[in-house]
């Protein structure tokens, strides 16, 4: 046992319980003893008294003889006889007239008790010879019995005076001396007797298990409560047994209280840690501050690396004026006050980072109370919506792309029917003018304006869906090489080619991608007036997850072109791909427009940097192909020369008439029909007699009535080797890039010349 919980007999509880019962035990006994004592001293005092009676008898027939006799001698004799009795302590004589005849012992003198010496005198004793002895003599220690002196005479008793005979307690204590001396022996003797017996035993039966039980109890630890037992050495059912019983009942509960609190622990630990991760995983930032001091209670990893601030950092920083600009800082108090009022709200601001960098974020911001129902915090939930805002931006470009792709396409459409007309007619005149002729000259200007108004019509087309492109694999190398050096010719700026050896091949619109390239390097060439370099970059990129591009997993071709021009200003920079919009004095707005319409037709992305002074960078991004494409050559000075029939169907009579003619130049007879439903009952018929059509031309876009789409299908059900080509200045469909798909050997857009229509004639009917 360890020294500090030894504990001494005298301290022990056995002692002490000893000691109370002690001390009522010596209270009653000695009450007892004493009320024995005064029993047996008043059982004493009442045979003292009752021995002074017989003395009385003794001694009154002697006194009064002596007294009537006046004998004075005898009568001393007499009372000193009587002060010789052990129970008589004093003795005193009175005549009649109350005068002190005799006196000896102790006896009372007027108000006191008093010790005197024995004096005789018949005749009264006088205040000379009364001798005092000691007037200290307490009252109540003296008691004494009276009786009257009478002398017998003739049958008659004479009065002579009164006796008195005196006894005290020391008389009783010298009887019941011995006898109180044993009481007290007997008691001492059975209280000693009694504490050892009362010692023994309760160390036996209480100190000993006691001291054992708490020797056992320092042994109890956290890492043996599950083994822990008590046990107290007592035989019977007692308290200590019980006390064994909840001890040990205790421990086991306490173990498997302990036990279900390590669990509860290890599952609350568990879910704190799991929460924990689920926290710091959120993409979204949690931001938790007080509202009165605006101080962060609480924040997730995700705001950490955003707003690139450490916890320190933040724990000493006051939303929101630490992470606002004071511009937005207006705006966020006014928030503040509505979610007060409202209990939550949403707004979207801009986040400073640490690097200074602004984040566009959407926060959800709700109120916590406290336990009195007063706003005591902000949950605030932000999610970064840059990705978002570029979404945003590039679908509110799509939309005004679209808005004027709509326009745009229906313009080109008809436009386009027109400088059909206008341009296979001017073909087919030259070919019967000689070149020397004046009239030549001018139908060649009216051709040449034709060609720029086709051109800026093709440019509207590329806004539209009819713009989509008629692809073929491509070497991008030579295509950008080619029309860079032709773009630059004759210019103040060189070109630093960049081109990547083993770039990959792209399947693209080669017209449109030289648009795109001629936009660029136009762009450059006008951007350093006073001469510069253009450097020209293609490379290979894979694009895995890229946050920061648009565009579907998979290898791509970068283009990069770079200027040292005068750069853009941040302010135009947003605007550039929108249409009509221009900085140029003779610009249409519609150059940039067109190049990112023509690359989002593509698949691909186009992203641009500048800085004033310093020059711009185009980044375009196209998907690389794997396979090769069927492709179509355009040849100015194509001929062809034929025999049989050919079907054209279009809408618009002059085109018809244009387009006859110029069939019917090249030998071939030409039928005409407006509509699909007119070709294919006339395809029917022809196809029943056995003179079948040689090619049918058919346009895609009918309005009103059934197009080359839907006309091939039920042609192709006539004649599953019927040869068609299909034309079009619009359309929605894909028919135009994938023609081949639909049952069509060729295709024709609008406008198109003699030479055009002799080229494909070549490739779908053979050449001659």
């Amino acid at each position: 046992m360890r020294s500090e919980n030894r504990i001494g007999i005298r301290n022990s509880i056995a002692t002490e319980l000893l000691r109370i019962v002690f001390g009522l035990y010596l209270v009653i006994a000695i009450g007892i003893t004493l009320g024995h004592m005064v029993m047996e001293y008043s059982y004493q005092k009442k045979n003292i008294s009752s021995d002074l009676e017989k003395i009385q008898k003794t001694f009154e027939r002697s006194i009064a003889i002596e007294m009537w006799q006046w004998n004075q001698h005898v009568l001393h004799s007499t009372v000193e006889g009587m002060l010789e009795i052990p129970v008589i302590v004093g003795v005193k004589l009175q005549n009649m007239k109350g005068k002190n005849i005799a006196v000896g012992g102790i006896i009372n003198h007027g108000n006191k008790i008093s010790n005197v010496s024995l004096q005789v005198n018949l005749s009264g004793i006088t205040k000379e010879e009364f001798t005092i002895n000691n007037e200290e003599i307490y009252r109540f220690d003296v008691f004494m019995h009276k009786f009257k002196i009478l002398y017998p005479k003739d049958n008659e008793l004479i009065p002579l005076g009164e006796a008195t005979i005196y006894s005290n307690s020391s008389v009783i204590f010298r009887t019941v001396k011995l006898e109180f001396l044993m009481l007290i022996i007997n008691a001492v003797l059975k209280t000693i007797a009694l504490w050892l017996i009362f010692m023994y035993f309760s160390s036996l039966l209480l100190r000993r298990p006691l001291a054992d039980f708490i020797s056992a109890t320092e042994n109890v630890s956290l890492e043996n409560l599950d083994t822990f037992l008590v046990e107290i050495k007592t035989s019977d059912h007692n308290e200590l047994k019980l006390l064994e019983k909840s001890f040990n009942s205790m421990i086991c509960n306490l173990n498997e209280s302990i036990v279900e609190r390590e669990l509860a622990e290890a599952a609350l630990q568990k879910e704190k840690e799991l929460t924990e991760i689920a926290f710091n995983s959120l993409q979204d930032t949690f931001f938790l501050f007080d509202v009165t001091n605006g101080k962060a209670i609480r924040w997730n990893k995700t705001f950490n690396d955003i707003s690139g601030y450490t916890d320190e950092e933040i724990s000493k920083m006051k939303a929101p004026d630490s992470y606002y600009s004071p511009e937005t800082l207006k705006k966020a108090m006014v928030f503040i006050q509505k979610v007060l009022k409202e209990r939550f709200g949403i707004i979207e601001m801009e986040l400073i980072c640490k690097s200074g960098r602004k984040v566009p974020t959407e926060y959800s911001v709700s109120v916590i109370n406290d336990a009195s129902g007063n706003p005591k915090y902000f949950i605030s939930i932000g999610r970064d919506i840059t990705e978002r805002k570029k979404v945003e931006a590039q679908l509110q470009q799509s939309q005004k792309m679209e808005a004027i792709g709509t326009l745009a396409g229906g313009i080109a459409h008809d436009f386009n029917n027109m400088l059909g007309v206008i341009t296979g007619n001017l073909s087919y005149a030259l070919k019967n003018f000689k070149i020397k002729n004046e009239l030549y000259e001018v139908l060649s200007d009216i051709q040449e304006s034709s060609k720029q108004a086709q051109s800026l019509t093709y440019q509207l087309l590329t806004f539209s869906k009819g713009g989509t492109p008629i692809k073929k694999v491509s070497d991008i190398n030579k295509l950008i090489k080619e029309l860079t050096i032709f773009s630059i010719r004759g210019t103040k700026v060189n070109c630093n080619f960049k081109l990547l050896n083993d770039l990959w091949p792209a399947e693209i619109d080669e017209g449109q991608i030289n648009q795109v390239i001629s936009n660029l390097i136009i762009n450059a060439n006008q951007a350093m007036p006073n001469g510069g370099i253009i450097t020209v970059m293609t490379e290979n990129v894979t694009i895995q997850a890229e946050k920061e591009l648009p565009l579907s997993n998979g290898p791509y071709i970068k283009i990069v072109v770079q200027d040292q021009g005068v750069g853009i200003s941040k302010k135009n920079l947003s605007n550039i791909f929108e249409p009509y919009f221009t900085t140029k004095p003779k610009g249409n707005g519609l150059g940039l427009a067109t190049t990112y319409s023509i690359i989002k037709r593509h698949d691909g992305h186009i992203t641009v940097y500048s800085e004033m002074e310093k020059g711009t960078i185009f980044n375009i991004y196209l998907p690389a192909s794997p396979r090769d494409v069927v492709v179509t050559y355009d040849r100015e000075d194509a001929k062809h020369v034929g025999q049989g029939k050919i079907l054209i169907m279009d809408d618009q009579e002059s085109i018809l008439k244009m387009v006859g003619r110029m069939i019917n130049s090249m030998g071939y007879k030409a039928d005409f029909a407006y509509n699909g439903s007119q070709a294919i009952e006339m395809y029917q018929e022809a196809y029943n007699s056995k003179l079948s059509y040689d090619l049918v031309i058919l346009d895609l876009t009918i309005p009103g009535g059934m197009g080359g789409a839907k006309a091939m299908q039920e042609l192709l059900k006539i004649n599953s080797h019927v040869k068609a080509i299909v034309s079009s200045g619009y359309s929605i469909d894909p028919v135009m890039s994938n023609y081949k798909q639909y049952g069509f050997c060729g295709v024709i857009p609008k406008p198109y010349t003699k030479s055009q229509l002799a080229d494909i004639l070549n490739k779908t009917l053979g050449e001659t």
